[in-house]
């Protein structure tokens, strides 16, 4: 069996306003998950939505972030 962390990619210094952002990750095929690697202020950060392009985060707060999209 594939891993899906053996395909993922990092996404690094993305900037996230309050409210909804959205990131383009490049995989080629809709996410089965995300996690956040790297954060540089408290904010909290929600999943509402992804494509084959991109997944849509909800953030409650202004804050810089590395994600692992896999």
């Amino acid at each position: 069996l594939e891993s899906p962390f053996a395909t993922g990619v990092f996404v690094n210094n993305q900037t996230l306003g309050a409210g909804s952002n959205v990131i383009y990750h490049n995989l080629g095929r809709l996410p089965q998950g995300w996690f956040v690697t790297n954060i540089d202020a408290a904010a909290t950060i929600y999943f509402s939505s992804s494509t084959t392009m991109s997944i849509s985060l909800i953030s409650n707060a202004a804050a810089t972030i590395n994600l692992f999209v896999f």
